[in-house]
């Protein structure tokens, strides 16, 4: 990059060109974010570790396309232990972002970061912790303005334990932002795998409240995950004769019980009813949904 940018000029290329960003202030959350990326990004350790992922590089994929509720997160898989990832993080990654607006931007900009160590996330059964998440909660502002609470704000939640399949990586497509960031991030059959083992983990979590009796949440039934399904789908149509293999590796190192690989728990009442009003919202075809949904069930359930 040579010639710095005016940030307006920036944020109304983002707005014309993702329709989850109906105000500057949206586009601004997505530089923050991609900022982020690419402050990754410049470190070879950090680089060869991190794996992007979710409804981000969905957003990038789709280049721009609401097609369901929209994501303010940066989602990742790590290659390493957390706490070597994490020592690196916080000591270069805020003033690298810094470095990157400053480059860029005619205007001067603040990047502002905390960051919080997660290690709640416990299997059902066994009640033992088998994933740590480092999450860093940011923002970005112009100098001089006041920060506002949740403005422009993003989080990145960065996982281990999540049995990333080196051979299924395609280079960040960033469409949206003059940054460069050279990061990897889930094929689409590899996220579409993903999605799929979500499910039964949900529904895992699901079945786990009803047994303690702390009754149904619609939390364990993200429609959003269906419509994804549906997208990714479109992306690697001609692979899914390799979607079961790398879908039971995920659900072996997630420890998703084979009890569950069966067809009614990935169906279920309130997800449907979820599902169908997500389509409504987004213009979405909820029976080219649901049928591409079932395709890909049947797929990995054989």
């Amino acid at each position: 990059m040579t010639d710095k940018q005016p940030l307006q000029h920036i944020l109304s290329q983002i707005r014309a060109s993702d329709q989850s960003c109906s105000s500057d202030t949206d586009a601004l959350t997505v530089v923050g974010l991609l900022a982020f990326a690419a402050a990754l990004a410049q470190f070879d350790d950090i680089r060869k570790s991190v794996v992007l992922k979710g409804g981000t590089v969905l957003r990038m994929l789709e280049q721009g396309k609401l097609l369901r509720s929209p994501t303010k997160d940066l989602d990742a898989s790590l290659l390493c232990e957390i706490d070597e990832f994490t020592d690196r993080v916080e000591t270069v990654v805020v003033d690298t972002c810094n470095e990157i607006l400053e480059q860029t931007f005619i205007e001067k900009m603040e990047f502002f970061a905390r960051y919080q160590e997660n290690e709640h996330k416990r299997r059902p059964q066994d009640n033992k912790m088998y994933e740590f998440k480092l999450e860093c909660h940011a923002q970005i502002k112009p100098v001089g303005r006041p920060m506002r609470a949740n403005e422009n704000r993003f989080k990145f939640e960065a996982s281990t334990d999540e049995g990333v399949d080196d051979s299924l990586l395609i280079d960040f497509p960033n469409t949206l932002c003059p940054f460069e960031i050279r990061l990897k991030c889930y094929a689409p059959l590899q996220s579409l795998a993903e999605k799929l083992r979500a499910i039964l983990q949900k529904r895992r979590y699901h079945e786990q409240n009803i047994k303690d009796g702390r009754g149904v949440s619609d939390g364990n039934f993200p429609p959003r995950h269906v419509l994804d399904i549906e997208t990714l789908y479109h992306h690697c149509i001609d692979q899914l004769d390799k979607l079961p293999e790398i879908f039971r590796e995920k659900c072996k190192v997630k420890k998703v019980p084979l009890s569950m690989l069966a067809q009614e728990y990935f169906d279920h009442e309130i997800l449907w009813k979820l599902v169908e009003g997500e389509c409504q919202k987004y213009d979405r075809d909820f029976e080219q949904c649901k049928t591409i949904y079932w395709t890909c069930v049947s797929k990995v359930l054989g």
